[in-house]
């Protein structure tokens, strides 16, 4: 026992000194750097590989199963645009509302990048975990007829019945990244366009129920006939969380605060998608100055108004309910009002106090 216990007592030593050493910390830094490079490495000579199948892959699918047309121009691995997931970009990605492709693509997109976790990756499940979309449009269309060109466009050809398995979903995280959305309104010619800067959406899923965070910044625009309405460039944000129930189609929102050009207001409501896109929106808003009215404003005259003092009970209530798809336009309810307000003209002094409407 003795003889073992020196003999153990030697190579503790020995092993306290070898790890003491230059050469052992030399050798570990090797090995932890090497070992996770190699790996990333393989893992990307995989995607590599598999690039062409999972591209032509995909778009078949696409092709196959919508009656819209799906194109791109070309495809190229980006390991750090999704970073910590591996990308394939999609290069110019377009969709068309028919295969005829006889007008312009409602979407296109510069860079579709399509992000893979490197674990699945290895274990060849190839599921995707995270889209960015960046530098693009959307240009969605309400024929004379009520109907959209996108509802035309992916419009199935048969029937799917796991949406997440036939298109390896695994969706985690959304991206958008300079994208301008418009919507015209063929009927009417009025065409609501949102310029996308920046838009991050996080996902949880459970068997009855997509929960999603949300949260971005836009600048909005409503143009009539051509011609811009006093609602032209007005910079949006918003931090919301969204709970889609799935088999109903209903998407509920969250109270949530918007921010308007510098003023704020509270939002909350549902849409049913089964139901004509069924709108049930409620907007509403409480200052103590004339913020939420100057917010609203023509964005010209803006500067002018803010010179003013001001204060009085604002208030902005307003409900968009009812169908919007299929020829059908909600209705829009809205009530503003002021009480005990006053201005006051700084350089003269001037002053109108006691508003009341």
């Amino acid at each position: 026992i003795y003889l073992r216990l020196s003999q153990m007592s030697k190579i503790a030593v020995r092993l306290k000194k070898w790890i003491r050493s230059k050469r052992f910390w030399k050798r570990f830094t090797v090995a932890f750097v090497t070992v996770p490079t190699v790996l990333f490495f393989v893992l990307v000579l995989i995607v590599y590989v598999k690039q062409d199948e999972i591209v032509q892959g995909l778009i078949s699918d696409l092709n196959d199963d919508f009656a819209g047309a799906t194109e791109i121009e070309g495809s190229h691995i980006s390991m750090f645009e999704n970073f910590p997931y591996i990308s394939i970009d999609f290069e110019h990605l377009k969709v068309f509302e028919s295969k005829s492709k006889t007008s312009d693509p409602l979407i296109h997109i510069h860079d579709t990048y399509v992000g893979f976790d490197l674990w699945t990756v290895l274990s060849g499940k190839m599921e995707i975990k995270k889209i960015k979309i960046k530098d693009g449009d959307i240009r969605l269309i309400q024929h004379k007829d009520g109907q959209f060109n996108i509802v035309k466009a992916l419009s199935p050809e048969h029937e799917i019945e796991n949406p997440e398995e036939e298109f390896h979903l695994d969706l985690n995280t959304v991206e958008l990244e300079n994208i301008d959305i418009s919507k015209l309104n063929e009927a009417n010619g009025l065409m609501v366009e949102t310029f996308i800067s920046s838009a991050h959406s996080k996902f949880e899923t459970s068997p009855n129920h997509v929960l999603a965070a949300i949260d971005g910044q836009f600048e909005l625009n409503v143009i009539k006939d051509g011609d811009t309405t006093f609602l032209k460039h007005k910079h949006i944000d918003l931090d919301t969380h969204i709970d889609f129930l799935k088999g109903r189609d209903i998407m509920t929102i969250q109270p949530t605060t918007v921010h308007l050009e510098g003023s704020e207001f509270n939002m909350s409501g549902s849409i049913d998608f089964l139901n004509d896109a069924l709108l049930d929106l409620k907007f509403s808003g409480n200052k103590s100055n004339f913020n939420l009215f100057i917010a609203m404003a023509p964005e010209e005259m803006i500067p002018a108004l803010m010179e003013y003092k001001n204060e009085g009970e604002i208030y902005i209530k307003t409900q968009i309910k009812g169908k919007s798809l299929n020829g059908n336009t909600p209705s829009i309810n809205a009530q503003f009002g002021c009480h005990n307000g006053y201005v006051i003209n700084p350089r003269t002094g001037k002053k109108i106090d006691k508003l009341n409407f």
